[in-house]
């Protein structure tokens, strides 16, 4: 099976057993429409902003180990220390992170349900499967720990990072 992927979400393919594509998301629609790929590896707001519903007929949840998009809210120090203080108070009080989690919560959800009523299925991976899903995507990780070591980070910090994102994060935000 084709799928479209890159970088580490490529190797997560490869490790399942399946052929990972690089095929840019504009290009998606009509890669999948001509048969050049089987599916693609995306977020569920692609259904409807992308048309993929269209194209598609089966979508494979996988929250347990599947794709995980990074979003940051950043700004250059010097320009943080001239806000006056009652603006830093805004930042710092709203629970970005706690609104950011429910946002995509609540897209998944109507984009699903936008899924469903043209006739998509949805598939959840049986939860006796997701310890072989898992287990694939270890070496995924491995790559990810080697590469980022042989960049100059600390083993030790690599491995608290992807334990907060894994465990202490994400976990307790996601909606069960």
């Amino acid at each position: 099976m084709s799928l479209t992927g890159y970088g580490y979400e490529a190797d997560l393919i490869s490790a399942l057993g399946g052929t990972p594509r690089a095929i840019p998301m504009p290009e998606t629609y009509d890669a999948l429409l001509k048969g050049v790929v089987d599916g693609a590896t995306m977020p569920l707001e692609a259904l409807k902003f992308w048309r993929l519903a269209d194209v598609i007929m089966y979508v494979t949840e996988c929250y347990e180990v599947g794709k995980v998009e990074t979003f940051f809210l950043i700004m250059n120090v010097k320009t943080w220390e001239k806000l006056p203080s009652e603006i830093r108070r805004i930042f710092e009080e709203i629970p970005f992170e706690e609104n950011l989690a429910k946002m995509w919560q609540e897209i998944d959800t109507i984009q699903k349900n936008y899924g469903l009523e043209k006739g998509v299925s949805f598939y959840t991976i049986p939860k006796d499967e997701v310890p072989r899903w898992a287990k694939a995507g270890d070496a995924v990780v491995e790559k990810y720990i080697r590469s980022m070591v042989s960049s100059g980070y600390q083993e030790k910090d690599v491995m608290e990072w992807i334990q907060f994102i894994k465990g202490d994060y994400w976990s307790k935000r996601q909606k069960k």
